[in-house]
């Protein structure tokens, strides 16, 4: 062995090192609560739309939303979400496990004929308004709160701007940042618990398997 394959042999030992250390904190990390943070954002930002979903703007600038109300438009209870965090559900769900696509469309069918990860109700915006409108939201805000309110009160797609705003705002600001009279009033609070742990669960195996 010649002294340049000496130093390579050195160095990508000291890489391997280098990368089973980082790889060995990594894996002592919890993202629980990173992972609730998502999660239960986009429950209570679709929550908050729900409601008023299909109002126009200037209907909902005279009566803006400002807090997690029940009935509106679909007249179901209040902490309903819909169609937007089933979907966000049964993605987590198929997270848990070993990454695989088909698990993921398996458990999207499961959904439309079988009420997997519901309550459900259809809804369907333009994904790049739906996108400018939450990033403009996160960016005129302060708060989660603020910002999932500006979302909803926008009107039209209140739903689906809200879960998106709602998400990226709860990985922004985080769990606690998230009122805990909203949570207490979402459908099926325990089991987006539980999932968001077992996701997390997963992720550290993904990281050190």
């Amino acid at each position: 062995m010649n002294i340049f394959e000496k130093l390579f042999d050195k160095k990508q030992t000291e890489q391997e090192s280098h990368w089973k250390k980082h790889n060995d904190e990594l894996s002592k990390v919890n993202y629980t609560d990173e992972v609730k943070s998502v999660l239960f954002g986009v429950a209570v930002g679709d929550a908050l739309g729900v409601p008023v979903e299909f109002t126009s703007r200037q209907i909902i600038r005279k009566n803006p939303v400002t807090d997690m109300i029940g009935y509106g438009t679909f007249y179901l209870p209040e902490g309903t979400w819909s169609d937007d965090s089933s979907l966000t559900f049964c993605l987590a769900e198929a997270l848990t496990q070993e990454f695989n696509l088909n698990t993921i469309g398996q458990n999207f069918v499961k959904w439309y004929h079988d009420n997997f990860w519901t309550p459900r109700i259809y809804s369907s915006g333009y994904v790049l308004h739906t996108l400018e409108a939450s990033i403009w939201c996160l960016l005129t805000t302060d708060s989660f709160e603020e910002a999932v309110l500006r979302a909803v009160n926008l009107g039209e797609d209140t739903d689906t701007t809200g879960a998106v705003t709602g998400g990226l705002a709860g990985l922004l600001y985080g769990i606690s940042s998230i009122p805990e009279k909203w949570l207490k009033k979402l459908a099926r609070y325990d089991d987006i618990s539980n999932l968001a742990e077992r996701v997390a669960d997963k992720s550290r195996q993904w990281v050190h398997p």
